[in-house]
């Protein structure tokens, strides 16, 4: 069913290539490995967020490369070192300071170059720093949450306004929840005024 909906997305908008937002919570479904095989054969699907990194190899098998898998940002340098077609990630960070992102895409590109990754690892190193946790380290309650957390995280980094909590999605989210995620979103903006510093010093 999940594979004949992106071909029944495809044969109604031939000309648009389509992104999987590969969500267990959101969608409620498992993306096993027979649908990555299946899906990956309709032409316009090119790409899909890819959340965790076992399955990884096995999944670009099964998809003969013909689609990007795109690993969260704080998994893409351990992505990126499995196999050179991973060359692009999801980063839902970038809105909190997006020095921090294309640092990350330029510090593999330069690994890759050079078969140094010294400088990529440890750049890692400083990014794993920014992460929020899972609420009760749990995909499944951060699921719950994940509109306000996602947005009280971009306000606190200050680079942009996330606009208030919309309905349905403005149920109260606990403080303890919030917090960390505001931190986190702190951190980061931390993390893109120290690569500027250093940016602006070579």
């Amino acid at each position: 069913m999940a594979v004949q909906y992106y071909k029944d997305v495809a044969e109604a908008v031939p000309e648009m290539n389509i992104a999987i937002y590969a969500n267990t919570e959101a969608f409620k479904f498992d993306f096993p490995r027979a649908f990555w095989a299946r899906v990956s054969e309709i032409r316009q699907v090119v790409a899909a967020k890819y959340i965790g990194i076992e399955f990884l190899l096995q999944d670009l098998h099964l998809t003969k490369h013909r689609m990007k898998l795109l690993p969260l940002d704080y998994q893409y340098y351990a992505a990126a070192r499995m196999d050179d077609f991973v060359d692009a990630f999801w980063s839902s960070g970038t809105v909190c300071g997006p020095l921090v992102s294309t640092t990350l895409r330029d510090k593999v590109i330069a690994a890759r170059r050079t078969k140094d990754w010294t400088d990529a690892h440890a750049f890692q190193g400083r990014l794993v720093k920014t992460a929020a946790p899972f609420p009760e380290d749990s995909f499944k309650t951060f699921s719950i949450y994940n509109v306000a957390l996602e947005k009280g995280r971009i306000d606190a980094a200050g680079w942009m306004n996330a606009g208030p909590v919309r309905p349905p999605y403005n149920d109260i989210c606990p403080a303890s929840y919030l917090d960390s995620w505001k931190a986190s979103g702190q951190r980061w903006a931390e993390l893109h005024k120290q690569l500027e510093t250093e940016s602006s010093g070579k």
